[in-house]
């Protein structure tokens, strides 16, 4: 191997060592006498507690104006104790503060450690940041979000899905740089599952006994949930893709945002590429799935026919009795040439019907054909019902804004009903639909009316040109309107069938020209 292919074989090393050096910080051999009496010198336990509290930060920290406290850490490993056994006694403030200050800051000192580094080619220092803190509020850094996805990727039965639901996320999100990313790893993931398979018979040629039943059930159970749900999530993600590049090219074809919008075009255009790859060789993988049940049967009736001929003892069993002519000499001719048959065994299904999802029988079956009539119930359209609770709440911002030349988030929402607020704040939109609002700092409503402006219909996710677009005219006469910082918060409740739930947001100002 040539130094050129050593260097192709170490790209991207220092994120494997990175992601070695954050599970040292959590392997620890020393901690202090209080911590140690907490856990009776048991560092798996600890461990246990660390990565569980990085998983309750993770999902406190996920919604829009949601933050996590030391308090809230202390609560939730006040609840997680209850789970221990007996012989731990958990307090709950001493390990929240440990874990947060001494595990997860370490100790306000910077994790650094020595890697070959692939950019620079040499060994350097780099260094590790598990924990933000903003006002007594903590968030994980990006470094510790990738090492917590890149462990439930890996206790994940199906990695394949992983990457596709990722892939669906990024889109939603528009961001199609990161989407082409994990569209390309889909295609590597649907190989290595072919790869797998090749193994899985090698493995049984070698040695069948060495192979568990629960190995098969395995590889067929990873195929056939890839081809009857992740073919149809493909699909629907493809068509979805073919929608915004048409939508993208007619915006194109207008004049709108050409520089802004041609890497994304390019972008979604590999990645309906990369989808149409992925389908294909999803359907080779029908073909290989039987290839491995057939070679498997194969395999195992082979097996059976060794097994037992070894077990018969051909002197004391055959030579023995014909030479003491106690039997029939030909009924043991017949026994010596069976032993040599391979036996015609009666194939009324293949054996991965054994474990495969049995369909329930019913009294009547209907005649063969498609059925074309329609359905009396119409399936909600899930994009439009978003797209319009975000058209409802832009119209009701702009009706107010229209009478208040200068008033706060807080007043803006205490003008709204209750049966508002709770019809408005399903999936949380009301307050990102402010939020959102309040990131743009100003609207240029003035210019906005002076130029031609195509919209493209959203995908259920904020879009203001479009909102303008759908709303009478008269609501949108204003020329400006500025969103100032505000010091101070504000809270309001919504609640649904299933939960009630606090919102706390920062009590912007507005101002209406």
């Amino acid at each position: 191997m040539d130094k050129k292919e050593v260097l192709m074989l170490l790209n991207g090393f220092e994120k494997r060592m990175k992601f070695i050096n954050i599970m040292q910080c959590f392997v620890r051999n020393t901690f202090p006498e209080h911590i140690r009496k907490m856990i009776n010198g048991n560092s798996q336990i600890l461990a246990n507690i660390i990565i569980a509290v990085m998983v309750f930060i993770e999902e406190k920290t996920l919604g829009v104006h949601q933050s996590c406290s030391m308090s809230d850490i202390s609560e939730f490993i006040g609840e997680l104790s209850e789970l221990f056994p007996q012989e731990y006694h958990i307090e709950p403030e001493l390990m929240a503060r440990y874990i947060v200050i001494e595990v997860l800051q370490n100790g306000g000192r910077p994790i650094n450690y020595e890697t070959y580094n692939s950019e620079k080619n040499s060994f350097s220092s780099m260094n590790i940041r598990l924990l933000d803190e903003d006002k007594g509020k903590y968030f994980l850094t990006n470094d510790a979000f990738d090492f917590m996805f890149r462990t439930k990727e890996i206790e994940s039965e199906l990695d394949y899905s992983v990457t596709r639901f990722r892939m669906n996320e990024y889109m939603k999100r528009d961001n199609y740089t990161q989407a082409m990313g994990e569209s390309r790893e889909l295609i590597r993931r649907i190989r290595n599952m072919s790869n797998d398979m090749d193994s899985f018979i090698r493995m049984c040629r070698e040695n069948i006994s060495r192979i568990s039943e629960d190995r098969y059930e395995e590889i067929l159970k990873r195929t056939s949930d890839l081809l009857d749900e992740e073919y149809r999530q493909l699909i629907d993600i493809q068509d979805s893709a073919e929608s915004r590049k048409n939508n993208m090219q007619t915006a194109v074809e207008s004049g709108l945002g050409t520089e802004q919008l041609e890497p994304q075009y390019k972008a979604l255009c590999e990645i309906i590429e990369n989808i149409q790859i992925t389908i294909e060789e999803q359907r080779g993988l029908i073909n290989k799935k039987q290839s491995v049940s057939s070679t498997y049967e194969s395999i195992i009736e082979d097996s059976f026919i060794i097994e037992n001929f070894e077990k018969v003892d051909f002197e004391k069993d055959i030579l023995k009795p014909i030479r003491q002519g106690k039997y029939d000499i030909a009924k043991y001719s017949n026994m010596l040439m069976n032993i040599f048959t391979v036996p015609k065994l009666k194939k009324y299904f293949s054996i991965e019907n054994f474990y495969m999802p049995q369909s329930r029988f019913v009294e009547n079956e209907s005649e063969a054909g498609i059925d074309i009539t329609e359905d009396t119930e119409e399936i909600p359209d899930v994009t439009e019902i978003r797209n319009q609770r975000n058209l409802r709440i832009v119209t009701l911002f702009f009706e107010y804004a229209k009478e208040h030349s200068i008033f706060t988030a807080k007043e803006f929402v205490e003008s709204l009903s209750q049966d508002e607020i709770n019809k408005l704040c399903e999936e949380n939109t009301l307050p990102d639909v402010l939020a959102s609002l309040y990131a743009m700092q100003k609207l240029d409503i003035a210019s906005w009316r002076e130029t031609e402006h195509t919209a493209i219909i959203p995908n259920g996710e904020f879009e203001l040109s479009w909102y303008l677009n759908e709303m009478d005219e008269n609501i949108v006469q204003m020329n400006r309107i500025k969103f100032l910082f505000e010091d101070g918060e504000f809270t309001f409740s919504f609640s649904n069938n299933r939960y009630t739930s606090n919102v706390i947001m920062n009590n912007y100002r507005i101002e209406v020209e």
